[in-house]
Order: C-alpha cells, then structure tokens, then sequence
C-alpha cells in the first residue's frame, strides 16, 4: 500500500500533463516567439499609429521627425509586448479561459501606459520632436491616457481575430476528420469482405490454408476496426499489405506475383492506417485478378532526409476505363487522408500507361 499510492499519484501526474500537452499546442493563442509573429506586432503597431497620425486634426503640426519619433515610440511599445507574451504564454494556456483572455489582452495597454509613463520626466528634452511634452501636465495625462486606450482597442480587435480565427480553423479541421473517418469507414468493410469470401471458398477444399488465412485476416480486422484516424508505421503498413497479399495469393495462386524492394526504407516513419492497403486491393482486384494469366505487382520504395516514396505498379488489362472507375473511391480516399494529415506535404501520382498502372505515394519523413 505505501508503494502503490506514490505509483498512482504519478500516473495520474502523467495523465493530466498528457492530456494538457495537445492543449498548449493547439491554443488560440499563437507562439508570439516566432519571427513571423514579431513581425505581424511592429507592423500591426506601426499600423494603427500611421492611421491617428494621418487622421484629420484640428492642428497641423504634421513634421518628419515627429513621424520618426512616434514610429520608434510605437515599435518599442510592440516589442516590449510582444516579449511579454511570449514569456507569459506558457502561464496563460494553463490558466482557464477568463484568465487567458484577459491576461493576454491587458499585456499590451499596460506595456504602452508604462512606456508612455516612463516618457513623462523627460518631457522637457522631448519638446522638439514631440509637441505634448511642452504641454502643461493636463495634456501630457491625456497623451498618457490617449495611448493607453489605443491600445486597449487596439489589443481587443488583435485578439479577438486569434480567437475567431482559432475557432474557424478548429470547426473546418472537426469538418475533415469527420470527412476522413466517413471515409475510412466506407473502405474498410470493403476489403474485408472480400477476404472472408476468399476464405470462406478455401475451407472445403484447402481447410489448412483456410486456418493461416484466418490468422492473417485477425490482423487486418485488428488495424481496419481501430478507433478513429489514428497513425501508424511504414512498417505496420508494409506488414499488413504482405498479410492481405498471403489471402490474396491463396486464391489467385501462381497467377499472383509480388516483387518487393523496400530494404533501405525507414520503417519507423508515422503513416496513416491502412493507407497503402487499399491500392494493392486494386492492384490485385483491377489488375491482376482481371488478367487470364495474371501478372506481378511491383512494390519499391525509396527515400531520403525529408520524403519517403512508395511505388505500387501493376499490369493492367485493355479495359483502361474500367481500371480508372474501379480505382476511383480508394484513389480519392487516398488522396483526402494524405491532405488531412499532411497537407500540401505529400502527394499521390498515377501513371496510367498502355498495359501499367502504377501509383506512386510520397510522405514526408
């Protein structure tokens, strides 16, 4: 009992970090340490000072140099905040939502109330570049409370347009892992049918045969009925092709054929589930299985730092449109998986040549 309550203190100390991992990652708020966001804060900064100093006043005092001094004023104010929330980041997507906001809100008014703060002793060497610092103290409070509240507004719409932003983004990818599970779901049942048919017609004849097919087939349902998009292996994948090419062969025999040259892959890289399988199926079901005399199914793969490239080929009969048709749900289910998990980082290419078909899959490493 002394043991075991320490133990499930620290499991339970490990589930709750794992389950807030995704969401520091996935916050709304962006990593404000990043080149691209300094640069969005100047610019955003330099922004809305340009449109008050060109706004229509009564007076015109327009100088360059007060142009000059008011930019480097701005930009200073930008970058003092943009430091600030990069620092506190990692506090505030701990803390609850209210907390979040507000925190985050508040960081750039209260960096500009204190710079412009600072800018109050030195009001008589400012008085050339900057008019308020020879006003009476009246006007330097509402400069100071001018400034302070144009970057409250300011700091508001910023933030706002993350937290929009963030929750479109999150609504349109929940829309494609809905789309891709459909369509996952739609395949699944297909090819494993198709197995337990060919099982089914070697237990009369070939019960031994039948038995190993059945083993193979317990590994396929196992990755086929597995929860959700989840991530494999190129190894796993790999695997479970050669299993459902054992199924296959038993029912195809000699007119089977299966040529591997996948040594130098790395077979630790991550790969959506059953990605590769449903291309060999039309492989063999489109291809090979249409032929009299069958025929061989080519699978090779290379790769180098940045990309891991698959080629799947098969002979294919005359009927060229045919082979297109049947190929189209796995071909477009491919596609619509590799765009999910990867984007515009990996790609599905089909060659269709006179008595080939061929397709080749790139994922990055």
């Amino acid at each position: 009992m002394a043991v075991g309550a320490p133990v499930r203190r620290l499991i339970l100390r490990v589930r709750r970090a794992a389950s807030r991992s995704p969401e520091r990652s996935d916050h709304w708020l962006p990593e404000f340490c990043s080149a691209s966001q300094i640069a969005m804060f100047v610019l955003l900064a330099e922004a809305v000072y340009l449109i008050v100093f060109l706004a229509p006043t009564s007076r015109a005092d327009w100088s360059l140099s007060r142009l000059v001094a008011g930019t480097s004023f701005v930009i200073w104010i930008a970058l003092i905040s943009v430091v600030a929330l990069c620092k506190l980041r990692p506090w505030l997507v701990e803390r609850n939502e209210v907390v979040t906001v507000i925190g985050a809100w508040l960081v750039v008014p209260l960096t500009t109330l204190l710079a412009s703060l600072s800018l109050v002793p030195l009001a008589p060497s400012l008085s050339m570049v900057l008019p308020e610092a020879a006003m009476p103290h009246a006007h330097l409070a509402r400069f100071v409370a001018g400034n302070t509240l144009i970057a409250l507004l300011a700091s508001s719409v910023l933030f706002r347009y993350l937290y929009v932003s963030d929750a479109r983004r999150q609504n349109e990818r929940g829309q494609a892992r809905a789309q891709v599970i459909a369509l996952q779901a739609r395949i699944r049942p297909h090819f494993l049918f198709n197995s337990m048919n060919t099982i089914a017609s070697l237990i009369p004849l070939r019960p031994a045969d039948a038995e190993r097919a059945i083993e193979d087939l317990a590994e396929l349902f196992r990755a086929a009925l597995a929860p959700g998009e989840r991530l494999s292996t190129l190894g796993d994948e790999l695997e479970l092709v050669r299993r459902y090419l054992e199924i296959e062969r038993l029912r195809l025999g000699d007119r089977l054929r299966v040529r591997w040259a996948i040594d130098a892959l790395p077979l630790e890289t991550p790969m959506p589930a059953l990605l590769l399988q449903p291309l060999v199926e039309n492989a063999v079901h489109h291809g090979v299985s249409a032929l009299p005399s069958g025929g061989e199914i080519e699978i090779e793969g290379s790769s180098d730092s940045d990309c891991v490239r698959l080629r799947i080929a098969n002979p294919r009969p005359a009927r060229a449109q045919a082979v297109r048709a049947g190929n189209g749900i796995a071909l477009d289910n491919v596609r619509q998986r590799l765009a999910y998990h990867y984007g515009d980082g990996a790609r599905l290419l089909v060659h269709d040549a006179e008595g080939s078909y061929t397709c080749e899959v790139m994922v990055p490493r």
